[in-house]
């Protein structure tokens, strides 16, 4: 049930705000997509390069080795021993190389299909998060506008209700001296906070009293309308939480 002057609902702006933060979260989300495939690349390069690295320095010591074979020849050139070794050697070395150049070849190989698909990942995330940006920021919007709203609303609320509260004549259900509900006292004139028993519309009944004598006077009012011991006590505890009470100044004023 709506209430006039006052915004029957906030489920609109309630729905912008959650929408837009969607919208956010989704950016955050890509965004961190982003950076992970670029992290996850920098670190699978680092290894495969190292690896690369490692080959070749080990490709270097088997170029040496032939090297050092080739020598043999003409250190001893008439020698059919070393001459057997030598070939020996040779294709040892051969047979090594050609191995360490087919897992060479492989890692650069690998290393180059690692960074196409990188790149080719790298411009669908970037087409992606442009796109996610762009929403991003329909999302912030989205907040803005919907906090704005839902700010308005409540400030609409609150002035409706408070202007609602100062044309009351009464501001609270029971007598701020007594307790009683003042719905039940028929005397009372609508234009304070206080039944007829503790308040003459000018005036309290009861000045100069101390709390303590004051609730022995709504102790036997309550006695005669037909209050129990139980009810009688759980009205009486709450006589000093009253406005009356709580209020500091002359009651004779």
């Amino acid at each position: 049930m709506s209430l006039p002057g006052i915004p029957s609902t906030n489920n609109t702006w309630i729905i912008f705000v959650v929408f837009g933060c969607i919208l956010i979260y989704n950016l955050v989300y890509k965004v961190t997509d982003y950076f992970s495939l670029q992290r996850n690349f920098l670190e699978s390069s680092e290894l495969t390069l190292y690896e690369i690295e490692k080959k070749s320095k080990e490709r270097t010591l088997i170029f040496n080795k032939v090297d050092s074979i080739k020598k043999l020849n003409s250190s001893f050139p008439n020698d059919s021993l070393y001459l057997n070794i030598k070939i020996k050697l040779l294709k040892e070395t051969t047979d090594e190389l050609t191995e360490h150049e087919a897992k060479f070849d492989s890692l650069i190989q690998s290393y180059e299909v690692s960074e196409v698909k990188y790149k080719n990942e790298k411009t669908f995330l970037v087409h992606d998060l442009l796109g996610s940006i762009f929403l991003g920021i329909v999302g912030l919007v989205l907040i803005i506008f919907g906090i704005n709203k839902l700010q308005k609303n409540q400030t609409i609320r609150d002035a409706v209700l408070y202007s609602d509260y100062l044309k009351l004549k009464v501001r609270d259900p029971f007598c701020q001296s007594c307790g009683m509900d003042l719905r039940y006292d028929n005397k009372f004139d609508n234009n304070s906070n206080y039944c007829s028993f503790c308040f003459d519309g000018k005036k309290f009944n009861h000045v100069n009293i101390e709390i303590q004598e004051f609730r022995n006077l709504i102790e036997k009012q309550l006695i005669i309308k037909g209050f129990t011991v139980k009810q009688r006590k759980s009205k009486l505890k709450e006589v000093n939480k009253l406005g009356r009470w709580i209020q500091k100044f002359d009651w004779e004023s």
